[in-house]
């Protein structure tokens, strides 16, 4: 299936669990139906990745949508952050995470739909290509 689907038919069809493969290391994306997402990285073993991972954990949750074949999904919280702060009424991590997603969502282009659990897709933002499996 090439990617001429209409975006609602691309949206019914990613709900669900995907895990990804990609030059940065792996991650699994849950999709859900209320438009809210859940990302876990399994980043590549490196002392750079680990420390990378600390003050920001490797959790993200937000709002996920499809335009014009691209999925694009809006940091709103990292649950395991050691900057989950309390700064007035709202988190430092909730703040930076909303600013940076209002400006810069992670935008994947939908390449090709292979099958019912296989997606050909390229990150926009690294131009990486690899294929998501629906777990």
């Amino acid at each position: 299936m090439e990617s001429n689907l209409l975006d609602s038919q691309i949206k019914d069809f990613l709900f669900g669990k995907w895990r990804f493969e990609t030059s940065r290391g792996g991650f699994m994306l849950i999709l859900k139906d209320d438009y809210t997402y859940e990302q876990t990285w399994n980043q590549k073993t490196s002392v750079i990745n680990e420390l990378m991972q600390l003050p920001f954990g490797n959790k993200t949750i937000g709002e996920w949508y499809v335009e014009n074949a691209t999925l694009f999904l809006k940091y709103k919280n990292t649950p395991h952050s050691v900057l989950n702060i309390d700064f007035f009424p709202m988190s430092i991590t909730t703040v930076l995470n909303s600013t940076l997603s209002f400006f810069i969502p992670d935008t994947y282009r939908i390449l090709t739909i292979i099958d019912q659990r296989r997606i050909y897709m390229q990150c926009e933002e690294t131009d990486d290509s690899f294929i998501a499996i629906r777990d």
